[in-house]
């Protein structure tokens, strides 16, 4: 189930951005000057696992032996905006996310269409799980089920074709 999914990934981050030409080998290196560039201090002895995604992605997925850091890691994410360039990476192509499932993954993906279509004022995760924070409101909505989208938002057109895994679920 996907709670269960979710809960394995409770100690993994996705970094997304670093370049290709830093060879596998160097991948722990550069996750260490990122984790420092947001101000985590981290050791290799900190890393359960640092590998790329696949040969072709982008993504570089990091599994911390302890959540806590992972916790810290991703509350201080936004500093990365700053701080990109202070270790060589472009600050516009470097981001650290959740490890989020298939499924919630792809509500997060609806939640970032309806914020660029300025539907809602924001979207984050946490924890797993899927917020959204409608315009005019200063509270959270917690998102479990892309169909809780579709009774809010029914009209998008993004809603109007479903994708496989949706309906897995």
């Amino acid at each position: 189930n996907n709670a269960v999914q979710q809960y394995g990934r409770r100690n993994i981050i996705e970094i997304s951005g670093i370049p290709k030409s830093i060879p596998n080998a160097n991948l722990e290196s550069a996750v260490i000057d990122i984790m420092s560039a947001i101000d985590i201090k981290v050791e290799p002895d900190n890393f359960e696992a640092v590998h790329r995604l696949s040969a072709k992605s982008s993504k570089t997925i990091v599994r911390f032996v302890n959540r806590k850091i992972c916790i810290e890691a991703l509350r201080n994410r936004k500093k990365m905006k700053t701080s990109a360039q202070s270790i060589g990476f472009d600050k516009s192509i470097v981001y650290v996310n959740e490890n989020l499932t298939d499924f919630n993954n792809e509500i997060a993906y609806r939640c970032r269409r309806l914020k660029k279509s300025k539907l809602i004022d924001n979207t984050y995760s946490m924890n797993g799980i899927v917020y959204i924070m409608k315009i005019g409101e200063n509270k959270r909505t917690k998102i479990l089920h892309i169909d809780e989208l579709k009774e809010m938002f029914p009209d998008f057109a993004d809603f109007q074709s479903d994708s496989s895994i949706l309906l897995m679920q």
